[in-house]
């Protein structure tokens, strides 16, 4: 398995580890909708989860392998990049949209700060997806 797609698993797993939690309880019924410091201490702890989990993650992936993960992204991670990046922005775009959309139905700005957060993780589990996908099947052009 090439450096670069261990990177795009470990990405999509911390992404669901960090995020998943927070979604999930909004979804059950006892959102922590407010902007108060409490949601402010569960953004910090997500955001903190997900830079541990790369961090150690992304160490432990390289020193299995120093090699490849010294040599510089070739052209076909570029191309991968790339096609994951934009099927990534066709999620995002209509989904931040669809966030700006929940200012019809709510007045509250906490509803859509989690909208924008949802979109913007969306759209990130969706560009991890593609590049392994890429990878998996051969994507480069």
């Amino acid at each position: 398995m090439p450096f670069r797609e261990k990177i795009s698993w470990l990405s999509l797993g911390g992404i669901l580890l960090a995020f998943g939690p927070y979604f999930a309880m909004l979804l059950s019924g006892t959102p922590p909708w407010a902007l108060n410091p409490i949601s402010a201490a569960w953004f910090i702890g997500m955001v903190s989860v997900l830079a541990t989990v790369m961090a150690v993650g992304t160490i432990g992936v390289a020193l299995t392998n120093l090699r490849e993960a010294q040599r510089p992204s070739d052209e076909r991670d570029r191309m991968i990049a790339r096609r994951a990046s934009s099927i990534a922005y066709a999620v995002l775009a209509p989904a931040l949209w669809l966030a700006l959309a929940t200012l019809f139905v709510s007045s509250s700005l906490s509803v859509l700060v989690n909208a924008v957060l949802a979109a913007i993780v969306v759209a990130e589990v969706v560009r991890c997806a593609a590049e392994i996908a890429g990878y998996r099947r051969g994507w480069h052009g």
